[in-house]
């Protein structure tokens, strides 16, 4: 049996390692199809409860798969036909490959849903993102984060010595957001009838002698 995998996330690579971890793995061949030459592993995982368990995110390279014994076809899913179980892959070269499969899943992860199409509005998904979001705002003086997921959170805590206006989805800030943000030494925390809170951390004084 032959199972593919779509997604070079965690959810995505934790499958793959699960099918091949499995009593079955002699009788699997997996193979895992991804857009990023790097893939996402968890690390350190823990189970701290039934339904809860730690882990860190460490961004490998697609060799760690090979160790493994999983496939890796690099390249980007152009379409799925169901009725031939064939999995079209478009590599850098704009050629296309034909990967069939006896089973498929799909961990591609989503897109993020951006208020406005415009060149200053971006998210922030994976690693390129995030390095695109550090390009922008290298000479910025203000930016404006919309979210109070992690990923926003930590946008917030990372991107510091900025004016920054954080905008949460609804009208009610969630009590573990507030606890992160007031853990993280912002200069002040102003919430308005909106949703809408104002941080402002001051950047730090630097001292010289002669």
């Amino acid at each position: 049996m032959h199972c593919v995998v779509i997604g070079g996330g965690i959810a995505g690579v934790s499958c793959a390692q699960q099918l091949r971890e499995s009593g079955v793995a002699d009788a699997v061949r997996v193979t895992l199809v991804a857009a990023s030459p790097t893939v996402k592993i968890a690390r350190n995982v823990k189970t701290l409860s039934r339904a809860r368990v730690t882990f860190d995110v460490v961004e490998e390279n697609r060799q760690v798969l090979a160790e493994q014994g999983i496939a890796f076809v690099h390249g980007e899913v152009v379409a799925i036909d169901t009725d031939k179980q064939v999995v079209q892959v478009r590599d850098d070269a704009a050629d296309v490959r034909l990967v069939p499969y006896d089973k498929l899943c799909v961990a591609s992860g989503a897109v993020p849903r951006l208020v406005s199409e415009h060149p200053s509005v971006i998210g922030v998904r994976d690693t390129e993102s995030v390095q695109d979001l550090a390009k922008r705002i290298e000479h910025a003086s203000r930016i404006c984060v919309v979210g109070n997921g992690a990923v926003a959170l930590e946008v917030m805590y990372r991107v510091a010595y900025l004016r920054i206006f954080f905008s949460p989805p609804s009208l009610s800030v969630p009590q573990i957001a507030m606890r992160f943000v007031r853990s993280r030494s912002f200069g002040s925390f102003v919430t308005t009838p909106w949703g809408v809170a104002t941080l402002t951390r001051a950047p730090p004084s630097f001292s010289s002698t002669a």
